[in-house]
């Protein structure tokens, strides 16, 4: 257990890591404080990133740890973990709110990828179908499972703590049980949670995928609904569905080599879109112990009914 008194005293951390690594680091920097807390790490020669875990995300982390150990075991392009110097993936830290994991990981070169496009979807799509197909081997680590009550009920949870207006609580819930329900009976399997192309990078070993946290058994169309989604989180556009659906047909041409989609698994990525919604100003806000902000949620109210009519306009 090492103690750290706060996430940025960079200067205790540093020490702690060339003690614990065989990294020879003289700088370290925070680079982003929200699910977790990522430092970037120099050396002479060599960028590393740092990851400490909020105390609340522990066994996301661990399960993210196993996740990635098995799939650099099968070869698979994803971010490997650096082990300490006494051979172990992580370490305990005594943080202020807790006990906390930390990851070092080598920071990976590569491109940037800006969003799915028409030109990288089949290749994207081939890869992630072989990591979906990897993740049902019996040799895979067993998954944590993530069901309605983290992609819709949180959020619903939250607007009644925050006492937002209860006729419209009542409408996002019905529309929520309802996008639910269309995905209830849907082929379960692991999940990334949160594959959009700002956790991946390109490089000449293909798209080299990070950031499992919320991993999960749940639907696998997930990470396909996140990845060609091609609506505006905020701004309802008119052809956000057209769009998502054309990005989709260039995505299955390469994610049908190694798997296939029922109808209805094609029918639940317009019904996840909207979940996302949901689940992610939930997690927005109990990351950040905030509370909703009534224009926004009025805003994404809005946004949810012209996307129910619009769906049921084109089914």
């Amino acid at each position: 257990m090492h103690l750290l008194a706060s996430f940025e005293d960079t200067e205790t951390l540093l020490k702690l890591l060339n003690t614990e690594y065989a990294v020879r680091g003289h700088t370290l920097q925070q680079h982003r404080n929200m699910g977790g807390i990522v430092y970037f790490l120099q050396s002479a020669s060599q960028r590393f990133v740092f990851k400490i875990f909020r105390a609340i995300n522990t066994e996301n982390a661990l399960q993210s740890i196993r996740i990635l150990k098995y799939l650099s075991a099968e070869d698979y392009p994803a971010v490997r973990i650096i082990p300490t110097v006494s051979g172990t993936d992580h370490l305990v830290l005594q943080c202020p709110e807790g006990e906390c994991i930390g990851v070092l990981y080598p920071f990976i070169e590569g491109e940037e990828v800006e969003g799915l496009s028409h030109e990288n979807a089949a290749e994207l799509g081939e890869q992630v179908a072989r990591l979906h197909r990897l993740m049902l081997s019996p040799k895979a680590p067993a998954l944590l499972h993530r069901g309605k009550e983290f992609y819709v009920d949180r959020f619903i949870q939250l607007l009644e703590r925050d006492q937002y207006d209860p006729a419209r609580i009542r409408e996002f819930a019905e529309y929520g049980n309802d996008l639910w329900s269309n995905l209830a009976p849907l082929p379960q399997g692991f999940c990334h949670g949160d594959l959009h192309t700002g956790n991946m990078v390109l490089n000449q070993y293909g798209f080299i995928l990070f950031d499992f946290d919320i991993s999960s058994s749940a639907f696998p169309v997930i990470d396909v609904a996140t990845l060609c989604d091609e609506t505006h989180f905020n701004n309802f556009d008119t052809e956000g569905y057209d769009k998502t659906m054309r990005m989709f047909k260039a995505f299955y041409q390469g994610y049908s080599r190694l798997r296939s989609l029922s109808d209805a698994e094609i029918r639940g990525i317009f019904d996840f879109i909207p979940i996302r919604h949901y689940e992610l100003f939930a997690t927005i806000l109990l990351t950040h112990n905030e509370t909703i902000r009534v224009p926004g949620i009025d805003e994404q109210y809005h946004w949810m009914m012209r996307w129910r009519e619009l769906c049921a306009k084109k089914r």
